[in-house]
């Protein structure tokens, strides 16, 4: 009789506790929005590459590549007048960057962030090979302001293009870290209103490979489709927060995976005149996340606000993803005399209760 209420009782414990974790689990807010944080990896990863490509001379989403090059169209009318265009191997360049990601579903969240891309690269005959780095800083807040985050982040790229005719190939490596501090209310801590704070830090890694191929339609006019495939990584480690008694977290170290796969059409036209070269172009896409992690946490309370044991397990979930986005964006490009040039685009992005701004500039200076 004993051996039967023991195990009785110890069963009934095993069903708390695993009904305690599934609540947890399943339970979007109001720490949800401590696990979204991850969701500025591949949107960092994205406008990146997008100011790396549009300011690198580079073809990545089929900019590039839209821009006659020397002999082509109006580059030969230009060079045979005054030069304009020549091939110098060397560039360096930067590139300032704004974006304004908003999620309006369930635990979703808006990333404002600012970050500036210098870089150099050279030209071995049909190859070019560069490196960049990017300093950027940020806001990211949780719908209902539950969570606040302000952030800082550094990285390196590495990339390469090869080009063969109306080819072009390209390739990126690169390696970053975020850091940050977070401020998370606790609303059900009324009537005190507790607050808990940390400091969060992140690790990322990306590869990206781009493919375009541009097609003159005469009268110095182009048209450019280009596909991509871009890779993200995070690792978060571990944190703990403080304040907040007993409602303060441990964070246990996570990592999360992205995919994404942009198929772009870009077209140009190249205008010249008082020894400039002026090239608008508008572009249009949709990007697949062939995978891509819902951000999560796992998370230990420091004690249970209900009573009994503390330590309690869970795990919380940050917004579901976007798994189809469309893009629209126009922009230029003008070549000042031999040395120097100038971009300037802006880009939108939409998807399913999810949208985002992306503004670019760039100048660049040949030897």
């Amino acid at each position: 009789m004993k051996r039967l209420v023991a195990l009785c009782l110890a069963g009934l414990a095993c069903l708390a506790a695993w009904t305690a974790v599934q609540a947890a689990e399943e339970n979007p807010a109001p720490v949800a929005v401590a696990a979204g944080w991850a969701h500025v990896a591949p949107e960092h990863t994205a406008a990146l590459l997008r100011a790396l490509h549009g300011s690198s001379g580079r073809a990545a989403e089929g900019l590039a590549l839209a821009l006659p090059g020397p002999g082509d169209g109006a580059w030969a009318a230009v060079d045979s007048a005054g030069g304009l265009g020549s091939a110098n191997p060397l560039r360096v360049w930067a590139s300032p960057y704004f974006i304004s990601p908003v999620h309006n579903g369930e635990a979703g969240y808006s990333n404002d962030a600012f970050g500036i891309v210098v870089g150099a690269d050279k030209t071995f005959g049909a190859f070019t090979l560069g490196l960049a780095g990017n300093l950027m800083t940020g806001d990211y807040n949780a719908r209902g302001d539950f969570l606040k985050n302000d952030y800082h982040g550094l990285s390196g790229t590495l990339f390469g293009r090869f080009t063969c005719g109306h080819w072009s190939v390209e390739g990126d490596l690169g390696y970053g870290r975020l850091w940050g501090r977070t401020v998370r209310g606790v609303p059900d801590s009324w009537p005190d209103s507790w607050t808990a704070r940390s400091r969060l830090a992140m690790r990322q890694y990306l590869a990206a490979i781009a493919a375009a191929y541009r097609f003159d339609l005469g009268y110095d006019w182009t048209l450019t489709p280009s596909l991509g495939i871009q890779y993200t990584y995070a690792r978060l480690p571990a944190r703990g927060e403080d304040g907040a008694s007993a409602y303060r977290l441990s964070y246990l170290r996570d990592s999360h995976n992205w995919v994404r796969t942009p198929l772009m059409l870009t077209a140009a036209r190249a205008m010249r005149g008082y020894g400039h070269l002026f090239t608008p172009y508008l572009r249009a896409g949709a990007t697949h996340e062939w995978h891509h992690d819902r951000p999560s946490r796992h998370v230990y309370r420091a004690a249970n606000p209900a009573g009994g044991a503390a330590g309690i397990p869970g795990r919380f979930w940050g917004a579901r993803p976007v798994h189809w986005y469309g893009q629209a964006g126009a922009g230029f490009t003008v070549k000042a005399g031999m040395r120097t040039d100038i971009t300037a685009g802006y880009d939108f992005e939409f998807g399913h209760r999810y949208h985002n701004n992306v503004i670019n500039l760039g100048v660049g200076f040949s030897f």
